[in-house]
């Protein structure tokens, strides 16, 4: 099932796979903010898909986002850039983003259940497939909100406190 979540404020949903999009424009020409949420239901099946204040906006084009994890020492997602598509590249391979094209994301994170005090440092790390990763340091704000970039095709993103 898809759904357009038009008051999504670019914010990622737990339990959907999560598409933004720069295109996406309001009259005006602003970004709206509209994120398509994609849910695997069985027939008569309801779930809910809480908002939490994890925001990705792609440069150009689109890009798509599945939270693994999301608790107060650790915020774990799946991302794709541009054209992904989740599930299985190969039979018997874990279900991931591929096919996409190299895309760069912008990721902002509010101060909520994952906590982001004001000053802090939290270890950021984007794993592209089996043994290239990155990790840097992000630095929260004056407002407990951690903001930065990443270019992926596809990878897993993990932000947890460093502690020092």
């Amino acid at each position: 099932v898809q759904v357009l979540s038009a008051a999504a404020d670019h914010r990622a949903s737990l339990g959907a796979t999560c598409t933004f999009s720069a295109a996406q424009r309001d009259a005006r020409g602003a970004r709206n903010g509209v994120v398509r949420l994609e849910v695997e239901l069985q027939g008569g099946q309801m779930r809910h898909c809480e908002s939490v204040p994890v925001r990705l906006r792609p440069e150009v084009g689109d890009c798509a986002a599945r939270i693994v994890a999301y608790g107060p020492g650790l915020m774990m997602l799946d991302v794709g850039g541009h054209g992904s598509v989740w599930g299985r590249e190969r039979r018997g391979s874990p279900e991931r983003f591929f096919g996409g094209a190299p895309t760069r994301i912008r990721v902002s994170i509010d101060d909520e259940l994952y906590e982001v005090e004001p000053g802090s440092v939290h270890e950021v790390t984007l794993v592209h497939g089996r043994e290239e990763s990155e990790t840097m340091n992000v630095t929260a704000d004056h407002r407990g909100r951690l903001d930065f970039w990443l270019t992926t095709a596809g990878g897993r993103l993990s932000v947890s406190p460093r502690g020092d």
